[in-house]
């Protein structure tokens, strides 16, 4: 899949989306090779890649809420707004502190989309705490002599 992103993104002639934006009249855009666009494409890829199973485990607990609850709140009057202010935020709140602390944790093992789409980026720009960790330990390894 990431080849497939990185063949989509690139500047060359076989960039889908940049023969895209030319169709529609605009300059080239080198997604990969300017440090500030690589990163958002990297910050894009990875909530694209994430966001299907976090609709899905919002949709899952969206269905488990008691129908019940809101339509005791409609009896007693409570408009939309309030309604999810006073039922279906708070009955969410589990599923949304599931998906932020998983996301934070995923957020710190972002390897495999840097080292595909840019491996670090244009002098280092698009370097994660990890691919800066995997890039010193794999040369570390490399550097010490066999016995």
């Amino acid at each position: 899949m990431l080849r497939v992103l990185n063949k989509m993104l690139s500047t060359s002639d076989f960039g889908l989306i940049n023969q895209f934006l030319q169709i529609l009249g605009f300059e080239k855009v080198n997604f990969l090779g300017n440090a500030d666009v690589a990163m958002r494409c990297i910050i894009f890829v990875s909530v694209w890649q994430w966001s299907g199973w976090i609709m899905t485990i919002y949709l899952a607990n969206l269905m488990s809420i008691p129908v019940e609850l809101k339509e005791a709140a409609a009896i007693d009057g409570a408009g939309k707004i309030k309604n999810f202010c006073g039922i279906t935020f708070p009955m969410l709140f589990p599923s949304i502190s599931y998906c932020v602390i998983v996301g934070m944790i995923s957020g710190l093992k972002v390897y495999d989309i840097v080292y595909a789409l840019t491996n670090g980026g244009p002098a280092g720009g698009t370097n994660t705490i990890v691919s800066l960790m995997m890039g010193k330990g794999f040369k570390a390894f490399m550097a010490t002599p066999v016995r």
